[in-house]
């Protein structure tokens, strides 16, 4: 989506980042900046900072960073006209429509209220003589009208496509239906047909109550797909989303509860544990952890005991872990699911499981054990050795009491298994060092820098570059202190030129650049990335010299890579490449 700079400026000013900021993060004064919790990761020591000189803010921590809108498409989990949107509405500030890509931005109306005319028409299907056998199923489960209601739970008809011709009553094209994942066209007939049929409906709806995507469970017992979820669309993407959140975000201050389906989560909801959340038909992506770090520093996880489920429940810890978040499983006895337990108990019972529930490492340990035959000496090493990747990721303290009690429950020495862990670690640490010198003899292919893999391989070059552009974003007016011309082709990283070529045009035209500017043209981890350049700006005493000298070392840089590009060159290359300079010679 494309606005206008002026418009993009008014947006910012209205939404004074301290002021934004802190209506999300407790932010204490720090000198002339605010600093607090990082509200992109879990963490117990503040190493999130916020710029007001800059209007923009930095996490030293994750590398989060960027200005207004970047801190509300990854907080609010929007894209980049969204967040716009959302900071206008927030300020009061009209939206300029004739600014926008119309089409993408009436496309995402457009389904949001056919989402919304679809939920309203699949409720009151459920509540009709069509929905009877519907009602029936989730009053077995124990779902009366208040818990229906809030989540909005509907009923899609047993029939080719009711809901399509609703919809189109409703004043919806066939473009849209198809376009919102509603319906489906036969490739025998090329009919539209409605994509979910004789199935409960669960409402998907976003961080802000939008209606987003629908969630089907089947009452056919003979249909092989149990659950049918949305597709992809333009305002929805499963691996971004999770069912309830919007719900739970108000109650996840202590911990959020991961389930595996909706049903799952609803009935929690009805026993009073509003904090419970599930993926969407899909196993946990990274993008969701993302969302469940901005509002928790824990998560119970609540899978099924399954093969699949505790698969699951393996890669959830991994992921989770990943994101610093402190992780314990569920174990559900004398029962297949939470919300049988809680018919069966109580509810005051299944706090208490929660209450209990082991941390991750226990759990993962506990269920090698379960495979291992440890009357055996060689399952018991083997066992061991199962479990040390497992001890290798926990701190030194964990590792201690933990090969404490091996030791004592499998009578093994404690310094054979510290020996065996160490022997573990080490190996684990030469392997990263020669997968990381491999990587780096793979030009521009590091792995260890997605957004300028070229850093590692022009190092020098890449440090004189992010001096350069973190500079002249704090101190535009020093740009034209500059002896020699700095042009965007003097920048030898990818990345940085593409900062260049933003930045220098807006020095050359006098204007003092903003991070608002380059939102449109660069991803948030990409804004990150700019914003951590200004924030790891360290004072300069005498400013001239040191940017003239950044120019020299990139220029002395750049001779050297056209000089190596010149030794490699063979064959034809090199004849074409002499040819090049006697045609430039005779010109």
């Amino acid at each position: 989506m494309r606005f206008d700079a002026d418009f993009l400026q008014e947006v910012k000013y209205q939404n004074e980042i301290v002021s934004l900021i802190s209506s999300y993060v407790n932010l204490k004064k720090a000198g002339r900046l605010m600093s607090g919790l990082c509200p992109f990761h879990a963490e117990k020591s503040p190493s999130f900072m916020v710029y007001p000189d800059t209007q923009s803010y930095y996490c030293f921590g994750c590398g989060a960073g960027g200005d207004a809108i970047t801190f509300i498409m990854g907080r609010e989990n929007l894209d980049y006209g969204e967040a716009v949107r959302f900071l206008c509405e927030r300020a009061g500030i009209p939206l300029p429509e004739e600014d926008m890509e119309r089409e993408t931005t009436d496309l995402r109306r457009r389904i949001y209220e056919m989402n919304k005319a679809a939920a309203r028409f699949y409720h009151e299907k459920l509540l009709s003589n069509q929905g009877k056998e519907a009602v029936a199923y989730l009053q077995k489960r124990g779902f009366e009208m208040p818990i229906i209601r809030k989540f909005g739970i509907g009923f899609a008809p047993d029939s080719w496509d009711e809901t399509v011709l609703y919809l189109k009553k409703q004043g919806f094209h066939e473009a849209e239906l198809l376009q919102g994942w509603l319906a489906g066209r036969s490739s025998r007939t090329g009919r539209l047909y409605d994509q979910f049929r004789n199935r409960v409906m669960f409402p998907v709806f976003d961080l802000r109550g939008n209606v987003i995507a629908f969630s089907g469970r089947t009452l056919d017992p003979e249909e092989k797909r149990k659950y049918l979820n949305s597709g992809d669309t333009a305002v929805f993407r499963k691996s971004r989303n999770l069912f309830a959140m919007n719900f739970a975000k108000n109650k996840a201050s202590e911990f959020l509860l991961l389930c595996e389906g909706n049903l799952d989560v609803v009935a929690l909801h009805k026993s009073g544990f509003e904090n419970a959340v599930a993926s969407l038909g899909t196993a946990l992506t990274e993008e969701q952890v993302r969302i469940i770090a901005s509002y928790t520093e824990e998560v119970v996880v609540s899978y099924d005991a399954d093969e699949a489920g505790q698969k699951a429940t393996a890669k959830a810890i991994e992921l989770l872990r990943a994101r610093g978040l402190k992780v314990r499983v569920l174990t559900i006895p004398d029962a297949k699911d939470p919300d049988e337990y809680i018919k069966k108990f109580g509810a005051i019972r299944f706090a208490r499981l929660i209450a209990e529930a082991k941390d991750a490492t226990t759990w993962q340990m506990e269920r090698e054990k379960k495979s291992a035959d440890l009357s055996d000496p060689a399952e018991k090493g083997a066992y061991l050795k199962r479990l040390l990747p497992t001890l290798a990721n926990l701190s030194f303290v964990e590792q201690d009491l933990q090969l404490a009690r091996l030791s004592e429950e499998l009578g093994v020495a404690k310094e054979a298994i510290a020996a065996d862990l160490r022997i573990f670690l080490q190996k684990r640490k030469q392997k990263e060092q020669a997968e990381q010198k491999r990587d780096f003899s793979i030009a521009g292919k590091t792995g260890y820098d997605k957004i300028n893999p070229d850093r590692s391989k022009h190092f020098k070059a890449a440090q004189a570059e992010e001096m350069l552009l973190g500079r002249l974003f704090t101190h535009p007016e020093e740009y034209a202190s500059l002896k020699d011309p700095l042009m965007p082709e003097d920048f030898i990283t990818p990345f940085n030129k593409r900062v260049a070529e933003c930045l220098i045009p807006e020095l050359e035209a006098g204007n003092r650049p903003d991070l608002c500017r380059f939102g449109e043209r660069f991803t948030p981890e990409e804004v990150g990335r700019i914003s951590g350049m200004m924030a790891k700006m360290p004072p300069i005493s005498d400013p001239e010299a040191v940017l003239a000298d950044c120019v020299a070392t990139l220029k002395a840089e750049k001779e050297k890579k056209s000089a190596k590009d010149v030794a490699d060159l063979q064959g034809d290359d090199l004849k074409a490449f002499i040819a090049g300079l006697g045609k430039k010679k005779k010109s």
